[in-house]
């Protein structure tokens, strides 16, 4: 955007360099040096250059407190924007070096003209060379404006078919939330706690579901690990690897994730009976393409030199697929673990599917917390949207400047400069020069 403004203006200053012509003649023929237009003519630019950036700062002290309330919660670092020192001195160079370099071709154009044809025709010399001149600036401008515009569209279409795209799950009417719970206490009694948690959590009135995961989807955070397939079997640093969740009883029910063959977790699936796993239709048809992998042993962690190996699990479930980030292109291989098998883990992410505004039942979830440990402390919102609405934030405020710039890109290619007023102004200067060369 500013080279395509500074090309406008450099366009302006070479038309009004033709009706100036005779005047810098004039001046040349009473002992003006060469340099010495040329100077003029750069303080002039600078002067143009130097009143814009002003201008802009202006407009960025008074907008930008603005701009800011409109960005959503969420957004990293949205906060930290403001006009400081730094942004200033960027300002102030940028508008010297635009004024600088911007206004050297017509102080360049206007030194080299001919001062004996340009004083016997009264200005008319050199019309071509001028014209060559502001229609490449305009070919530039055109170019630029293309390409700005281009870009705006497919950032803008990108955004649609994010924000349109399934992310495998529901987020509306959730409420994310967690908080720790110290090893002192917790170290062999985690899923007991859970367990009694989520009870109270399902008994609040507007709650429908509750489960927990130690991994939510759409949030970035994710975790490996490798595992050994009796049926090809490989070489211990050869194993195949799959992203890995720990989640609880409903888990898939509250998040609404599709189950696709198989069962889910039932509450029977404790430490004291037969080890068992959920996997994603990706890790399906990557791992058992063509098959069906619901029996299939696997053992997750193997090669992690935990004590005694780690247990062979048997793949009961299959369910869809889920995203672990807005940016996610393809979904990947996932394996689900319950945490009612599991000890050794901690901290799990609480989910509550509401009938009622999500943010409503924050209050009396920390009340349920508070009830069972008093000492339990850092509980907080995971978002306040769900999953897919903080993941998406910060594209949603690109998307929305891309909007901007796009309804101002068609304007430039349409024009070929910046503005229709400022094409007409270019336009009346040369109709005002040929009638003046007519008259003369």
């Amino acid at each position: 955007m500013l080279l395509i403004a500074c090309g406008n203006i450099a366009n302006l200053l070479l038309a009004r360099m033709r009706d100036r012509q005779r005047e810098l003649a004039m001046r040349s023929a009473l002992g003006a040096a060469k340099a010495r237009i040329v100077r003029q003519l750069l303080a002039e630019s600078l002067t143009l250059g130097i009143a814009g950036g002003t201008a802009g700062c202006t407009l960025a002290f008074i907008t930008t407190p603005l701009a800011l309330r409109l960005i959503p919660s969420g957004v990293p670092r949205a906060a930290d924007a403001g006009v400081d020192g730094p942004v200033l001195g960027f300002a102030v160079l940028v508008s010297l070096l635009s004024g600088i370099l911007f206004g050297l071709l017509p102080a360049m154009v206007a030194a080299k003209t001919d001062l004996v044809s340009t004083l016997k025709e009264s200005g008319r010399a050199d019309v071509a060379g001028h014209d060559r001149m502001r229609a490449a600036v305009i070919v530039g401008q055109v170019a630029l404006g293309i390409v700005l515009t281009a870009g705006a569209g497919l950032l803008m279409t990108s955004f649609v078919r994010l924000a349109h795209r399934s992310e495998g799950f529901d987020p509306d009417h959730v409420l994310t939330f967690t908080f720790e719970t110290p090893d002192t206490r917790y170290k062999n009694t985690r899923p007991q706690f859970y367990q009694r948690y989520f009870e109270k959590l399902r008994g609040l009135p507007g709650a429908e579901l509750a489960a927990g995961s130690m991994f939510l989807p759409m949030t970035d955070n994710d975790a490996t690990l490798g595992f050994e397939n009796p049926e090809r079997p490989v070489a211990a640093g050869q194993r195949p690897n799959a992203l890995v969740d720990i989640v609880s009883h409903d888990y898939f029910r509250t998040m609404q994730i599709p189950l696709l063959a198989g069962r889910d977790f039932a509450e029977g699936d404790d430490g004291n009976a037969p080890q068992v796993m959920i996997v994603n239709d990706a890790f399906a048809r990557t791992y058992f393409p063509g098959e069906n992998p619901l029996g299939k042993k696997l053992k997750p962690g193997a090669g992690t030199g935990a004590a005694g190996g780690p247990a062979w699990r048997e793949i009961v479930g299959v369910v869809g697929d889920t995203r672990r980030s807005a940016t996610q292109l393809e979904m990947e291989p996932e394996m689900y673990l319950p945490a009612s098998q599991l000890p050794n883990w901690c901290c799990m992410y609480s989910v509550v599917r509401t009938a009622v505004d999500p943010l409503s039942l924050a209050p009396a979830a920390q009340r349920v917390v508070a009830s069972m440990d008093r000492d339990i402390s850092g509980h907080r919102r995971a978002n306040d949207g769900g999953p897919a609405g903080a993941a998406t934030r910060p594209a949603e405020v690109c998307a929305g400047f891309a909007g901007n710039v796009r309804r101002t890109g068609p304007a430039v290619d349409r024009s070929g400069l910046v503005r229709r007023d400022d094409v007409f102004g270019v336009a009346q200067n040369e109709g005002d020069w040929r009638t003046s060369s007519a008259g003369s």
